[in-house]
């Protein structure tokens, strides 16, 4: 019955989509803005990696990175990205990581147990050798190829899948893709040996495993001694009968390629019947996102596939530059589908979605395994299916500015950040300007579309900044980057954190990144968060960030310590529930510690105590910042001043107000005199040798237990 159903709907619709119109298809897909949101966020992934031995592929249901090794099917997507990312780019940092994550799946050339060696050479060594031009790219190939070579049945006419279940000879629709490593070594060796393999299972594929409507089935099972047909199925798909969205997928994109491959019209033929059938399904969403399985039971309840969208428009583009007659009917089909893939439903935000690109993809549904997740594969036909889109059709996308600057610095840092325009539009240049910049950030242009950032800060400068940088192209597209960076007090940069638990990957560390994607958690009443300070600092205020924090209010006390082991309550919190930003915590008063801690209790939703980043502001002894103060009654009696050589320095502390400090520094905070003093009625002076100080201002301080301040100013 769905049969009949869906003749009628490809004789009642198919002219209607033939006359979509084109309106701003070259201007729909902001290549610019996919390659800089690609580029940030495989930065960041290769960064977190342990090695060059694992492979990024999925996350599993635990929230963490799901890493393989080079034995797994999809080993070679990530260095096929990086490829790509490389390759769109001309970025040298992306061409060593390419090279560095290709390498080690060399070890899987000899591999004849997989018929998967065409995705996991052709997506890595193919694209490397392509680009590159490095016969040892070629000899792996090569390598490859014979392996895979060895799984054919010439009784069967195909190569086969799977060594495991209880199939005879189990070949999957999947297998059309690593065709292209058979085609490959023929064009390299001119044996014609992989060419006719290829060419073999492609037309036994086309005869057995589909439809008469141009729909696959997944699995299809042969008698090795006879050829005939035992059995067809599926694995992954809702069931026998259905339309596995993937396999669809795979098919079209095996048989354009086989068409580039040979030249046979035949395959080309076939590829627009399964393009017709895709794109002409009842059910396909308006999104062009594919459902797993195009009749699965619970639609539309059910999961997305992006990769299945990602695979179908990187096969659509091409097969527009074969199809005369159709394709700008292809071309346009693509668009909308990266289109969609390009929105933020389904392309992650920057530093989201463990910095893999897309959402929303299903590995195997009927296993529950990798449903709804991001997938590697995806990643890495929907870079593709962009690089194609670009060399098809002439773009106009405003520019992106890129750069990799440092979140946050430290008073007295200074750094130097290069600045460069991403336009991949062709014929088009970049300009680089800058806007509303605070005093210690210089800019100077170096090229067309390239600029040096130079920030030199003091430990004045502490706060927060925002400038712009703007990009312009000579069509007039504008693009502005808001730059946000951070200066903190130089106290800080040495500062230590630990807790007393916490969950995967949530660790300590996240809440000192400068990154507001990454968080620290645990569980419970009474788990802390603890920050070593590095010294003895006057602390006014902490700031924290809080996960979910624009959804619930935290609940948390500050505690302090002077020696990391007696604690005490400065501080009862509670989060505003309003705002993911930093909020500010001030405390009632001023406390000399060197520890911090953070002790949760739950959030007005459940027990979990999640913070993104933690900041803290400290009292700087600074004339550029605060006159000399009296905060206590401790009195102090210093000679001479202004002084040349020998400062002395008399205090008279008060009773059973606990041991007192001195301290002497200069206007920037640096210490150059620290001495603690046992608690007493009186002191000896204390003498400070003075004569090899440069001339200026200095503050000496002197502190009594936790309260109690005086502080002068030395001339020298």
């Amino acid at each position: 019955m769905r049969r009949k159903i869906f003749y009628i709907f490809i004789f009642t619709f198919l002219p209607a989509l033939h006359n979509i119109k084109a309106q701003s298809v070259t201007d729909s897909i902001n290549a610019n803005y996919i390659i800089k949101v690609s580029l940030e966020q495989y930065r960041s992934m290769a960064e977190i990696l342990p090695d060059s031995l694992h492979y990024p592929r999925t996350v599993d249901a635990d929230g963490s990175i799901k890493l393989v090794t080079a034995g797994d099917w999809t080993s070679g997507f990530f260095p096929g990205s990086l490829w790509y990312l490389y390759e769109q780019t001309g970025d040298p940092e992306f061409f060593k990581a390419a090279v560095k994550w290709t390498a080690s799946i060399s070890s899987q050339r000899y591999n004849t147990g997989t018929h998967d060696l065409g995705f996991m050479f052709n997506c890595s060594f193919g694209n490397g050798y392509r680009l590159m031009h490095d016969t040892a790219y070629r000899t792996v190939m090569l390598d490859a190829a014979r392996s895979l070579a060895t799984r054919f049945n010439p009784v069967v006419g195909c190569i086969r899948s799977w060594d495991f279940g209880n199939w005879s000879f189990p070949v999957i629709i999947d297998n059309m893709m690593n065709l292209e490593l058979l085609f490959r070594a023929t064009r390299e060796t001119g044996d014609s040996s992989f060419y006719n393999i290829a060419v073999s299972h492609a037309n036994t594929t086309m005869k057995n495993h589909y439809r008469v409507d141009y729909s696959s089935w997944h699995v299809v099972d042969y008698d090795p001694e006879t050829g005939n047909v035992i059995s067809k199925t599926t694995a992954q798909g809702a069931s026998d009968s259905s339309d596995w969205a993937r396999g669809q997928a795979w098919g079209l994109y095996g048989f354009v390629m086989c068409y580039r491959e040979t030249g046979d019209t035949s395959y080309l033929h076939f590829a627009e019947h399964i393009a017709h059938f895709i794109l002409s399904w009842p059910g396909m969403p308006a999104d062009m996102i594919p459902y797993w399985d195009y009749l699965a039971t619970n639609i539309p309840d059910e999961p997305r596939d992006a990769s299945a969208a990602a695979i179908t428009a990187s096969a659509l583009i091409e097969l527009s530059g074969y199809s005369l007659q159709d394709s700008a009917y292809y071309i346009r089909a693509a668009a909308r589908i990266l289109r969609s893939l390009s929105s933020n439903v389904y392309m992650a935000d920057p530093g989201t979605n463990h910095y893999f690109i897309l959402k929303h993809s299903t590995g195997n549904k009927p296993a529950n395994r990798e449903v709804d997740v991001p997938e590697n594969w995806a990643d890495y036909y929907f870079l593709e299916a962009v690089k194609r889109f670009r060399q098809r059709v002439n773009t106009n996308n405003p520019p992106e500015v890129m750069m990799n600057l440092p979140g946050t610095l430290y008073g007295g840092d200074t750094t130097m950040v290069v600045v460069t325009a991403l336009d991949l539009d062709k014929g088009d240049s970049v300009a680089l300007s800058i806007s509303g910049q605070p005093e210690f950030v210089t800019f100077r242009s170096t090229g067309k579309d390239s600029a040096l950032l130079g920030i030199y800060t003091t430990a004045n400068d502490t706060g927060h900044y925002s400038f712009t940088i703007i990009a312009t192209d000579k069509k007039e597209n504008r693009t502005g980057k808001n730059v946000h960076l951070q200066v903190r007090d130089p106290l800080l940069k040495n500062i230590k954190v630990s807790a007393s638990s916490w969950q995967d990957p949530n660790i300590p560390e996240n809440t000192l990144d400068n990154d507001t994607a990454t968080r620290w958690s645990a569980e419970g009443n009474g788990q802390y968060i603890t920050y070593d300070l590095g010294e003895m600092v006057d602390l006014t205020a902490v700031r924290i960030a809080f996960y979910l924090g624009d959804q619930r209010q935290a609940y948390f006390q500050v505690q302090v310590s002077e020696d990391g082991t007696q604690y005490h309550i400065v501080l009862y919190g509670t989060g505003s529930g309003t705002t993911t930003g930093f909020q500010t915590f001030t405390l009632p008063d001023t406390v000399t510690t060197r520890y911090v801690r953070i002790v949760g209790f739950g959030n007005s939703q459940n027990d979990w105590n999640s913070l993104t980043e933690v900041d803290f502001d400290i009292f700087r002894l600074s004339t550029g910042i605060l006159p000399a103060t009296n905060k206590g009654n401790v009195a102090i009696h210093c000679y001479p001043n202004p002084v040349t050589h020998m400062l002395n320095v008399i205090v008279h502390p008060v009773r059973s107000s606990g041991p007192v400090q001195i301290r002497l520094c200069d206007s920037s905070g640096r210490q150059y005199f620290m001495k603690d003093l046992s608690e007493k009625k009186s002191f000896n002076p204390v003498q400070i040798d003075m004569s090899g100080f440069l001339k200026g201002a200095y503050l000496l301080a002197v502190r009594q237990g936790k309260t109690k301040t005086s502080v002068r100013i030395i001339l020298k």
